[in-house]
């Protein structure tokens, strides 16, 4: 019966599915390149040409050496001179960042994020280095740089003195605090570059007195640029024993969040498909707009919450037809860097359903990851759903209320 019934609502449940990922991949292009994320080309002098003043372009009139650079700062004395200025922006030029403990690196700034500088040394290829640790940094090619505010600056960059000046794109100079600095991303390059990605995959086979096979999968993908992100996730378990299915759920989500403030924004469209088979759910579309604010974003903790209306459809393997209902969904998530290695993230979400509290749904997921090597982690993943009352199926079986998962595997991060 199950069997059939899947058949039959397949190409429906595909559609679905394919109309909200493809709206929701189609709106950053729709929001009209990011707000402004994307500027038109703007003529800057290549790297060797004179600026305003006839200093050699991303220079200043300084050789582009930490020698040179390490002097001009060591001689400057207690206090650095007021007519400094950025280099003028350059594709071809180095971008330089010196320590807090007098260490150079010479390369290309990938991005700052979460007070974390992301950076392509030429030396010692990506390195990262908190914020408090950066003393200077000069960066000749083309960046965005978000301060609080809303404020987005689009050109090269120099700190001094807890000072950030930005060379503008379009021309002239602006400055600011380096404390209300957001972010640093790349001002043009490839569109990858905006994007992340998690893939994880763990399984269990085991053979003799019994067989038996469980495979996990997770995956996360995330778009950022200075006012936008989006995100994409999956999770989803299959498992049999002596032949005979087991478990076999999964749940897909995406959303769109524009940054109204620092920390203040709106998801529109969030949407979720949601299918368990032992919880006599063939399928479960939850379309919905929210607001979201980040409590704390730091290099060690990051902590949003998140609350939205949605419109829930559900259609059951056995027994009641489909149901239409109205939901209120709160959300919270809680990221922490408990050491250099070792990463602990936390999700929990409840969907209440206005229209019978009964289908109000529970889903906690908390996960331990382990760096291994390089962008290879060791996952420990603890998964909790709930149904306050599942629906009873043909046969009159009630699935239980609750289902808990711990799983271990490998993930890749990109």
């Amino acid at each position: 019966m199950r069997g059939g019934a899947s058949h039959r609502r397949g190409p429906s449940r595909l559609r679905w599915i394919v109309a909200f990922l493809a709206v929701s991949l189609l709106l950053p292009a729709l929001a009209g390149a990011d707000a402004g994320e994307e500027m038109p080309p703007v003529d800057v002098p290549p790297s060797g040409a004179a600026d305003s003043e006839g200093a050699p372009a991303g220079s200043d009139g300084l050789e582009d050496s930490p020698v040179v650079l390490e002097e001009e700062l060591q001689t400057a004395g207690p206090k650095l001179p007021t007519d400094w200025r950025p280099p003028v922006p350059s594709e071809d030029g180095w971008d330089w960042i010196r320590t807090t403990s007098g260490e150079w690196l010479k390369g290309s700034l990938t991005r700052m994020r979460d007070r974390v500088y992301e950076f392509d040394s030429d030396e010692f290829d990506d390195v990262e280095i908190d914020e408090e640790d950066v003393a200077f940094f000069r960066f000749s090619r083309p960046h965005s740089y978000r301060f609080r505010g809303q404020v987005v600056e689009r050109g090269s960059g120099e700190l001094r003195d807890g000072i950030i000046r930005v060379r503008l794109l379009e021309g002239g100079i602006s400055e600011h605090p380096a404390s209300e600095l957001v972010s640093i991303s790349r001002s043009a390059g490839l569109e990858l570059d905006r994007w992340s990605a998690d893939v994880g995959v763990g399984t269990t086979l085991r053979q003799g007195n019994t067989d038996q096979i469980e495979v996990t999968g997770t995956a996360q993908i995330e778009r950022e640029t200075a006012f936008t992100r989006q995100r994409l996730n999956y999770a989803g378990t299959y498992a049999e024993v002596e032949s005979d299915r087991t478990t076999n759920n999964h749940r897909l989500q995406t959303f769109f969040d524009y940054f109204l403030t620092w920390r203040f924004f709106v998801t529109l469209p969030s949407f979720e498909f949601f299918t368990d088979e032992f919880q006599n759910i063939q399928a479960r579309y939850t379309p919905g707009i929210g607001v979201g604010y980040e409590l704390v974003e730091n290099k060690r903790v990051e902590w949003d919450v998140t609350g939205a209306l949605a419109y829930q459809r559900t259609e059951f393997e056995s027994g009641t037809t489909a149901a239409n209902d109205g939901a209120v969904i709160l959300s919270t998530s809680l990221d922490l860097e408990v050491t250099k290695d070792l990463d602990w993230d936390t999700a929990y979400t409840v969907q209440l359903i206005v229209s019978d509290l009964g289908k109000t749904n529970h889903n906690l997921r908390s996960q331990l990851s382990f760096d291994v090597w390089g962008p290879i982690d060791f996952d420990f993943t603890f998964i909790f759903d709930r149904i306050e009352d599942p629906e009873r199926e043909s046969d009159g079986r009630k699935p239980d209320s609750n289902d808990y998962r711990l799983t271990a595997g490998l993930s890749i991060d990109f």
